[in-house]
């Protein structure tokens, strides 16, 4: 018997005068959206099958309401677990190519000028800053795609220069429940810009204010110091002037004295795990020194 099958609608809006739009610009587009969830799909449940169906055209503006279901017909008769998380995990696939668009519009072409880690309570989140000074939070998952998978960066770009091209589109946008992105015409160069990313896959990560125990000192820039962070033995290059001259001025430092730091991490991408791993280290800014706590000697009478 075949089941109800559970569908999460999203919207497509190409912003024309009229309720009509070039065939081109319409398809491409709305293959682009398709084919950059069955990537993300096809990473996060490579067995799972989905589709992607289009109703029928609302009136005003070009807007395509659009649903994704499971290509499966008896889906919850065969895995049922899976048949009551379908809107979620259709949600997440539409948020996820949501946030990619919002991170290639907040970065305008740039790389960000600073990313940092941090915890939310909703899991672990990538703070950027662009080159203006604003900030914008995104799950770690969603910036991971946007780093590190050229194949949906590639869609994207299709899909901003054939909107581009088309004189007569003025805005685009794509939204769901409870999440939106939206562009005008001045937006589409920038965003068609093609991103190459490095075939190692590497990022820099700044965490502010972190606290390292020193254990190995050399005195100069050009020689990696020894520390211990976060229960970890790490090496790295301070980057600091400031510290160098305190070290010129007289300030003394010893093993296990304690700074409070911002570092950079270097990490790579490793697809055998699917995940970020730190491959090196530096230290930007040195902002506190604490000396070790001295031993105090007793007299025995």
């Amino acid at each position: 018997m075949k089941t109800q099958k559970k569908v999460c609608e999203f919207t497509l809006n190409i912003g024309v005068k009229n309720h009509d739009v070039n065939s081109d610009t319409f398809l491409t587009s709305l293959t682009c959206i398709t084919e950059i969830i069955g990537l993300i799909n096809s990473d996060l449940s490579p067995t799972r099958k989905l589709e992607v169906r289009v109703r029928a055209l609302n009136e005003g503006s070009f807007e395509c309401s659009c649903f994704i279901q499971d290509a499966v017909t008896c889906i919850s008769a065969v895995f049922p677990a899976i048949a009551h998380a379908d809107l979620g995990y259709y949600k997440e696939l539409i948020t996820i190519i949501v946030d990619i668009l919002r991170i290639k519009k907040f970065l305008k072409g740039d790389n960000p000028s600073k990313e940092e880690i941090i915890n939310i309570g909703e899991g672990i989140q990538i703070k950027l800053e662009n080159s203006d000074g604003n900030t914008i939070i995104i799950p770690q998952n969603t910036y991971n795609y946007f780093q590190g998978n050229q194949a949906i960066n590639n869609a994207v770009t299709r899909n901003f220069e054939k909107l581009n091209s088309d004189n007569d589109v003025s805005t685009y946008s794509i939204k769901t429940e409870g999440t939106e992105f939206h562009s005008d015409r001045n937006d589409f160069p920038m965003l068609q810009q093609k991103r190459i990313i490095d075939e190692k896959e590497t990022r820099e990560v700044i965490q502010e204010n972190q606290s390292l125990s020193m254990f190995k000192l050399v005195w100069d820039a050009s020689n990696k110091w020894g520390f211990v962070w976060n229960g970890l033995k790490i090496q790295a290059y301070i980057k600091d002037d400031n510290f160098f001259k305190k070290i010129d001025a007289g300030e003394k430092f010893a093993k296990g004295d304690v700074i409070i730091a911002d570092i950079k991490t270097y990490q790579l991408y490793d697809h055998s795990i699917n995940n970020w791993i730190n491959d090196s280290y530096e230290i930007v800014t040195i902002k506190d020194h604490l000396p070790r706590a001295e031993q105090v000697g007793l007299t025995i009478e």
